[in-house]
């Protein structure tokens, strides 16, 4: 069903679908990332979490204004030894990137994997954010957006995924999720085919 969608080009993209592609766009590019969380409730209030991706510190430095405590369903799934199994190196144990959070379609998380110290493999971190979703038809249009936004570098991995080799990244559909899988590497290796299957099959 999702292959019959239709295609867009880049400049046809709405401001609505240029900031969902934006999100995605975030994870694989350098600089500073700013999550959101918003939460619908009269009193509630914007979570800022910030990650601040900088090649002369590492991830765990790197992860701001959240608590110790902070718990991410990611991170309490995905354990540091099955993203290791998936890609053929060691890391740290999982940390929290960004707390659980609710929001208007379900709840959202992420938890980043650090190569554990001394780990010579051409990946330096991975950071692998979730999207849990309430209802199926959201989860469908979430998908959906971004499958339209034309791009050379995408290749499928079935009809519920995707991976770009050059943003070293994975999107993808399992169960009620919808999970970005991004990569961020020491030197210009790409991430294999097969790697990215096997990432796939941790979601």
């Amino acid at each position: 069903m999702r292959d019959n969608l239709p295609k867009v080009s880049v400049k046809n993209l709405s401001k609505l679908q240029w900031l969902a592609v934006a999100i995605v766009v975030l994870f694989a590019a350098g600089g500073t990332y700013y999550f959101v969380i918003r939460d619908n409730s009269p009193k509630a209030t914007d979570r800022k979490i910030i990650y601040d991706e900088d090649d002369n510190k590492p991830v765990e430095d790197q992860l701001l204004s959240i608590p110790k405590d902070a718990k991410s369903f990611v991170c309490d799934a995905i354990s540091a030894d099955k993203v290791a199994a998936a890609t053929g190196q060691k890391y740290n144990a999982g940390r929290v990137s960004i707390p659980t959070s609710k929001n208007a379609d379900g709840q959202v998380a992420a938890c980043a994997y650090t190569a554990a110290t001394g780990e010579t493999g051409s990946i330096r971190s991975i950071i692998i954010v979730s999207r849990q979703f309430d209802k199926p038809a959201k989860l469908d249009s979430a998908y959906a957006l971004l499958t339209k936004v034309t791009d050379k570098n995408r290749k499928s991995l079935g009809n519920d995924a995707f991976y770009n080799q050059e943003a070293s990244q994975l999107v993808a559909i399992k169960g009620n999720k919808l999970s970005t899988i991004s990569i961020s590497r020491r030197n210009s290796d790409k991430i294999s085919e097969q790697t990215f299957k096997k990432l796939l099959d941790i979601l």
